[in-house]
């Protein structure tokens, strides 16, 4: 009988340990999602564009959260024009900002170039953000790439207004009011970008020679910061790039001519400058003004030096005739 007893408790033993040890796996199987959440993506905005003659920037933003801590969320960005379930057109973003506003909290920015041979139509911004573990969340926003009639100040080309509605922006972005998906007034979501926070400021030295470098630094209220250049060269190839974090840019002029360069950032208005590359290697070439100059002051010291000479010359004595013979 106590043999029996003991096995019996020795059974009842075993199966509390067992059922101790399976609440314990539970609870840090539990444990270990609510630590691992998934990030979230909100907040997803994208600005529409005209067509360019040459290029413009689409700018997308998004929040992204995550209990685990925003640090190691990566943010992946992407426009495309959206068909069946599926995307044409993806382009990759030339330029991305992420800000960390709180421990599980950040920002994403991204700047998309587009050329004149990108499709006129509604557009998609996609924002996948992923974690460490492999977590993820995906978020998106419209926006236009419309034609240059929507830029006309006319009601054409199917418009409801003008220049809005049809292939254009809606006609809220032109009301006065902050409606929609708008941030401000007629600025923001699928209308133009807001340009609430200052200008850019483009320091660029106006002349390089040929093989030289151009150097520039690009300002915010007044302190270095990084944007999207865009570089169109004298033969029309277009450069993308972005200046480092404290604004400075450098690139290799390798093409004789005019250089157009231009800054942007999200919110800010944009800046713009030409650089002149002359033919000569070497650095700074001087405007054809100032050779004129240096003629002008060569020929003045030549003239001032033969004018100093003959006066240092000794003077011949005077010869008297005597007329009384």
């Amino acid at each position: 009988m106590t043999n029996k007893l003991h096995i019996t408790i020795l059974i009842l033993g075993l199966a509390i340990v067992m059922a101790m040890t399976d609440v314990s796996a539970q609870s840090s199987d539990i444990k270990v999602r609510i630590l691992n959440s998934p990030p979230q993506v909100l907040e997803v905005t994208a600005t529409s564009v005209l067509s360019p003659k040459d290029s413009a920037i689409v700018w997308c933003t998004a929040v992204c959260e995550d209990l685990n801590e925003f640090k190691d969320v990566v943010p992946l960005f992407y426009i495309g024009m959206p068909k069946d379930d599926s995307i044409t057109n993806r382009i990759d973003p030339a330029m991305i900002l992420r800000k960390r506003t709180s421990v599980i909290r950040g920002q994403g920015i991204a700047g998309f170039v587009i050329t004149p041979s990108a499709p006129h139509g509604p557009w998609q911004c996609f924002l996948n953000a992923t974690d460490s573990i492999g977590d993820y969340d995906i978020g998106k926003a419209s926006f236009r790439v419309m034609p240059g009639s929507c830029g006309n100040d006319l009601a054409d080309s199917n418009e409801k207004g003008t220049d809005c509605g049809g292939p254009c922006v809606p006609c809220s972005c032109t009301n006065g009011l902050t409606d929609g998906s708008e941030q401000g007034v007629d600025c923001g979501g699928e209308c133009k970008q807001c340009l609430t926070k200052g200008a850019l400021t483009l320091n660029i030295l106006p002349h390089a020679g040929l093989g030289g470098t151009i150097l520039g630094q690009v300002l915010a209220n007044g302190n270095g910061t990084m944007s999207l250049i865009r570089v169109t060269k004298p033969s029309g190839e277009l450069l993308v790039l972005t200046s480092d974090e404290d604004g400075a840019i450098s690139l290799i002029a390798d093409q004789a001519g005019i250089w157009d360069m231009r800054a942007d950032l999200y919110g800010m208005m944009g800046a713009s400058a030409k650089i002149q590359v002359g033919a000569s290697g070497g650095g700074y070439d001087m405007p054809d003004i100032s050779w004129v100059l240096i003629l002008v002051v060569v020929i003045a010291l030549l003239v001032y030096g033969i004018k100093k000479l003959h006066k240092g010359e000794p003077k011949k004595p005077e010869r008297h005739i005597n007329l009384n013979v």
